[in-house]
Parts: structure tokens; sequence; C-alpha cells
């Protein structure tokens, strides 16, 4: 049974697990690259949360080393779907990265933010199932984009119009984004 997928995909995952797949050695270089946990993982039975807090440790990981870990995923106030995150949360970018600074585990993180934005167990319910409802359109094509999907020509489609249509301008704009903030921050 195959659990590395093997394809052109840049994101290699563990079919089985639904996980990043290990990093395989080739002569000390790594073969595989690195992608945030499943959108469908939970926490405290709320969806994405899991694969937010992952990216914002893969972040915190990336500036203390000085260079980019992220693999082209995207974190924080200005992505998407994280935005949607920390909104419902009600807090910012800011307050994830210290919690993810002071705490290694989700459960904790999770534990403070829900009570830091006074969301009770029915409302993580209920935005879990509003998070899977509208964000149905896209969830195909993240799971195309990180291999979670079988390979075929479905699959290859998904990823195509995701890498190279739709993703582009949303770089362009999360780059535009970070970098007045970055100007606004310097300034104070």
């Amino acid at each position: 049974m195959k659990t590395l997928q093997e394809s052109s995909n840049p994101h290699p995952v563990n079919v089985l697990a639904g996980t990043a797949a290990s990093p395989v050695s080739n002569g000390g270089q790594s073969t595989t690259s690195w992608i945030p946990r499943s959108w469908r993982d939970e926490v405290m039975g709320c969806v994405f949360l899991p694969r937010m807090l992952g990216k914002g440790r893969r972040a915190l990981e990336g500036e203390r080393q000085g260079r980019d870990l992220m693999n082209g995923f995207l974190f924080g106030d200005f992505d998407y779907a994280d935005g949607m995150m920390l909104r419902f949360l009600r807090t910012k970018e800011a307050r994830v990265r210290e919690l993810l600074r002071d705490h290694n585990d989700d459960e904790t993180v999770a534990s403070i933010l829900f009570s830091e934005g006074r969301r009770s167990s029915e409302e993580i319910r209920s935005w879990s199932r509003y998070f899977r409802r509208i964000n149905a359109p896209f969830t195909p094509m993240w799971d195309a984009d990180e291999g979670r999907r079988e390979p075929g020509i479905g699959t290859s489609v998904l990823s195509g119009f995701y890498n190279h249509l739709m993703m582009p301008p949303v770089y362009l704009c999360f780059r535009m984004l970070t970098a007045m903030r970055r100007r606004r921050q310097t300034v104070r």
C-alpha cells in the first residue's frame, strides 16, 4: 500500500494519515515540502483551527531561522480562511503568535482563544458547520493542491486552476497588505 502520493504535486502527503509526509533523505536533501494540517482537522470541535495554529508555528519558526518556511502557504490576518477563523475567535494574528510562543499544544491555545473570544461549545460547532458550507467551493482545490485527493484529471484541473489562476492575485494582495502593515509598524 502506497503512503506517499507520487505525482507532480509539490506538496506530497501521507495519504493514509492526511498529513504532510516526513522528509525523505536524498543525499541530505529533503524530497518533500511542508504542508499544513488538513482543513478538516479539529481541536475542541473547531475545524480549521489546528491548520491555522500549525501555519502560525511554521511562520514563527521561519522568523527564528530568518527564512521563509511556509512553502507558499499564507498565515494570519490577511489570509482568507485564517481571517475567517480570527474574526470568529474575536482576535488578531498578533495574539495567536503570542500564544503560540508561550504554549506548545493546540488544546491549550484553543482553550485560551475560545475563552478570550467568549465562544461557547455550541457556537464552535455552529461555526464549524458554517465554515464547511461556505468553503465548499474551495476545499476540493485545497485538497487537490495538497495531494489529499486521488491523482487524476479532476485533481490536476483543480490544482492548476487554484495555483495558476486563483492564487497569484491572492499572493500579490497578501504581500501588499503585509508590507503596508510593516511600514505602519516602523512609523510608530
